[in-house]
């Protein structure tokens, strides 16, 4: 069964429980306001008569009659079984009579021979003795009245209820299946278009908004949102795939080559340079397979915890400084350590120092020939600070909030020689993280770029401090640092 038709039937079920709660609560109500005044209307004329037979101390009544009712019919029975008057539609019934007899009043409703019914109550006639000188029993009083105006009133009110009921029912489905088939008509073209975008495969279509504020209006804009992230993570993975191949390819191409070489050369400066080229190649290749493992790890939720154990981050910073001189040499590069303090954190040495490199790397990478390249290191008490800084191209400002995602690379990037994966920053970042530590970056087109890492030294526990609004540039940064080294090291 369909949505609508479910809405449809439960909304018609529970209105109907509402009008059956209702018609009963109308019924006995309307029952209890016309029978109730029989009664006061039988007792008080009752009562009425009694006074006047033990006044008048006659066989004989008066027939009364009520304001709002038909007229009340008084028959009495004696010791004797005499009744007066007859009545054959209201006669006093054996047990009621036998009741009245030892003293007790009786109410009662009864049905005549033609199915008429009656609201009867049966009083005792007490009477005073001469003889011995108490109230004696003469005999039994019954006051009777038609009920066929009540009952005629209650009828037509039942069979009123039902019908009205029944029509607003009817006019209650009809009315909630068209509102419901207003409501989720929206929710139909949101399923053909989703059928539509899934049979085309194309993510850049969107689902048109229907301008309301409501359940189906924020449906499509989270399902349009899902659509963009979705079209954002297959166009990153698409490129991840022609850039991770022509990666690998690389690399392999080379090792190919080079071993044909060593096959046919038998000149020993010529061999031990192609085995050197081809152990750079391999050492290439070998990061580029580690850096997707671990990301194959972190996307499938398993990424590599740390082994916490203290790390001296000076010393690591002497190690990558020795590095990164190396990377940096074939491109005539110049290296600074700007500043070293001593500092000291528990952490996980491998992976802070992979951490380290694919910054240098990145710096190395999009530094021009002769370019500059700074590392420092500052113990902010709490906090541990390291910098890696250029002299590069910078990063547009666009796109510096998806520059630690998995797979992106800049559009610069892309058109430059390096034809990385886009791993390398993702990777940086989920080690930070995994350290309780924040990475960050400052850049402009043109004036370099700058990456900062802050790691809680041992035992802290603070929030890393917060990034000022109005953050100086690269270059300005890089001048104040330059201007109050603690210790400066270059590679020249």
């Amino acid at each position: 069964m369909s949505l609508r038709w479910r809405l449809t039937l439960w909304s018609t079920l529970i209105l109907g429980i509402v009008f059956a709660v209702f018609g009963t609560v109308a019924y006995f109500s309307v029952s209890d306001l016309l029978y109730g005044p029989i009664n006061e209307n039988l007792l008080q004329q009752s009562n009425s008569n009694l006074r006047y037979i033990a006044w008048s101390h006659l066989m004989t009544t008066e027939e009364g009659s009520s304001v709002k009712f038909r007229s009340v019919y008084f028959t009495i029975l004696d010791q004797d079984g005499q009744v007066s008057p007859q009545n054959p539609f209201f006669t006093i019934s054996e047990p009621l009579a036998k009741a009245a007899f030892n003293g007790a009043t009786t109410w009662d409703t009864v049905t005549g021979p033609d199915g008429e019914r009656a609201r009867v109550l049966v009083q005792p006639i007490p009477l005073f003795d001469p003889l011995s000188g108490k109230k004696v029993i003469y005999g039994v009083l019954q006051a009777a009245t038609p009920l066929d105006i009540p009952d005629q009133i209650l009828s037509r009110m039942t069979i009123f209820l039902f019908v009205a009921s029944t029509v607003l029912l009817v006019v209650a489905a009809v009315g909630s299946n068209v509102v419901a088939g207003r409501a989720l008509r929206v929710v139909n073209k949101v399923t053909q278009k989703a059928q539509q975008i899934e049979t085309s495969q194309d993510l850049t279509q969107r689902i048109p908004e229907p301008g309301t504020d409501d359940e189906v209006g924020s449906l499509v804009k989270t399902f349009n949102l899902m659509l963009a992230r979705l079209d954002v993570a297959f166009e990153a993975q698409r490129r991840f795939v022609a850039d991770s191949s022509h990666e690998l390819r690389t690399p392999l191409t080379v090792i190919k080559g080079n071993l044909h070489l060593l096959k046919r050369t038998t000149n020993p400066a010529e061999r031990a340079e192609l085995i050197s080229i081809t152990e750079a190649e391999t050492s290439r290749l070998n990061r580029m397979v580690n850096d997707l493992l671990y990301m194959a790890q972190m996307q499938a939720g398993h990424a590599v915890k740390p082994v916490l154990r203290p790390v001296e981050l000076d010393s690591l910073l002497l190690d990558v400084f020795a590095l990164t001189r190396s990377m940096a040499a074939l491109k005539e590069q110049k290296v600074v350590l700007t500043h070293e303090d001593v500092a000291s954190i528990n952490g996980d040495r491998d992976q802070l120092q992979h951490l380290f490199l694919n910054l240098v790397d990145n710096a190395v990478k999009y530094t021009p020939s002769s370019g500059v390249i700074m590392l420092g290191l500052w113990n902010d008490g709490d906090w541990a600070r390291f910098e890696v800084t250029d002299s590069g191209q910078g990063i547009e400002s666009s796109d510096l909030p998806m520059l630690f995602e998995r797979f992106f690379r800049t559009q610069e990037a892309r058109k430059t020689d390096h034809k990385g994966s886009g791993l390398g920053l993702a990777i940086a970042k989920s080690i930070v993280e995994a350290h309780g530590g924040r990475i960050e970056v400052f850049s402009q087109p043109g004036a370099g770029a700058m990456f900062r890492v802050w790691l809680p030294t041992a035992g802290a526990a603070l929030e890393p401090p917060k990034v000022e609004q109005d953050e100086p540039t690269v270059k300005t940064r890089s001048r104040r640092v330059l201007t109050v080294p603690r210790r400066v090291v270059s590679d020249g």
